[in-house]
């Protein structure tokens, strides 16, 4: 779920960095309702190719002026307009003052997967604001992020991008962060590693299921367990299996991981209000509310690609003499419960499970992990 976080007390504000992250991720999830995932900025264009096509929409630009401008390395740039060449959407040619650079410009397929991506981040800005914010609170929130911009020093953008204003400010803020370039304030941790150590930080020591950090961050199963792996390979994480399911794993701060992640919300605390030097006391509590209200409680259209049919099970304390007990949980909430009655052997005798609106697919699911974490506990024993 989506809340309000309040980290800092009686700071100035509750957490910047904290509410940043999760506006971020809230924008993620109306995205993915909308088939983009990630920052890209539609379902056929990345960041880094939504970029590129801003910029040179009124004039060809160098390979390696683009790399300079979208904040990437120049090989990372090249690698992109050859996959965008290929993919017709832009054309690349050597310039005449130097044979060396190559010339991007942009092709017919490219204005049109531009135009495309504009209505596409258009409609998930609208979906961002418009359920919670009046128009007269969007405006003042792009303000305020185009202030705290400008005080800390972030480039404005050198192309006419004709996307949402306040779409353009988060994404000046994000790049200065360090988001797109994959090194967040000097961390060395990339934005969906950052998010993880996030996601972890909340649940405040326990162990957090890998399945809500999947459904938490919007990505993939393959991209978050590639992230997790990283972090585990920094020792910055660690995980154990779940004993009520055995292809579940659970994960949590190691000490490194932990002092890690108060080290990286410090900065960016300090980061972020450094740019709060204009702004009294009644702006920042106003900036801080309209924050808060963009991550509340909202209704967010899912999307095919995510994992909305699991059903996890939970092995629960109490059971009686040959019995297992399991709760049923679909979405973070419960969904009905489950009983393995075995014989003296330990086999089993009876499967009992009451679920409401379970499909035939989540029932398969269920059935299957009942019987796995079975065998797991006759293992046991």
């Amino acid at each position: 779920m989506l809340q309000r976080l309040d980290f800092f007390g009686e700071c100035s504000l509750s957490g910047l960095f904290h509410l940043i992250l999760a506006v971020n991720r809230c924008r993620r999830l109306i995205a993915l309702s909308h088939g983009v995932s990630a920052e890209n900025m539609s379902p056929a264009l990345g960041h880094v190719e939504g970029s590129v096509l801003q910029l040179i929409e009124e004039q060809p630009k160098t390979i390696g002026w683009l790399a300079d401008n979208v904040g990437i390395e120049q090989s990372w740039m090249s690698r992109s307009v050859t996959g965008m060449v290929k993919r017709k959407l832009v054309s690349a040619r050597r310039t005449v003052s130097d044979a060396r650079a190559k010339e991007v410009s942009l092709a017919p397929k490219g204005e049109k997967a531009l135009a495309d991506s504009r209505d596409v981040i258009s409609k998930i800005t609208s979906d961002l604001v418009k359920p919670v914010l009046s128009a007269i609170e969007a405006r003042d929130l792009e303000r305020f992020f185009s202030r705290l911009n400008d005080t800390l020093g972030v480039a404005t953008s050198k192309s006419r991008t004709g996307l949402p204003a306040l779409h353009v400010e988060f994404n000046r803020l994000a790049r200065a962060l360090g988001v797109f370039g994959g090194d967040v304030l000097g961390s060395g941790l990339s934005f969906l590693e950052t998010h993880i150590l996030h996601l972890v930080s909340l649940d405040q020591g326990s162990e957090v299921p890998f399945f809500q950090i999947e459904r938490s961050l919007a990505h993939g199963q393959s991209t978050v367990s590639r992230a997790l792996l990283r972090l585990l390979e920094k020792g910055l994480l660690e995980n154990t299996q779940d004993r009520t399911d055995e292809r579940a794993s659970l994960w949590s701060f190691t000490a490194a991981g932990r002092q890690k992640w108060v080290d990286l919300a410090e900065r960016g605390e300090t980061f972020l209000h450094r740019g709060l030097g204009e702004f009294g006391a009644e702006e920042q509590s106003k900036f801080d509310l309209l924050l808060a209200r963009l991550i509340a409680d909202r209704p967010i259209r899912k999307s095919s690609s995510t994992n909305a049919s699991r059903v996890i099970l939970r092995r629960t304390a109490d059971s009686a003499a040959g019995a297992v007990d399991f709760e049923l949980v679909h979405d973070a909430d419960a969904c009905g419960k489950a009983r393995i009655e075995t014989g003296p052997s330990g086999k089993v005798r009876k499967v009992i499970i009451e679920g409401e609106g379970l499909n035939e697919k989540q029932l398969t699911s269920v059935v299957r992990s009942i019987f796995r974490t079975q065998r797991a506990l006759r293992k046991q024993k």
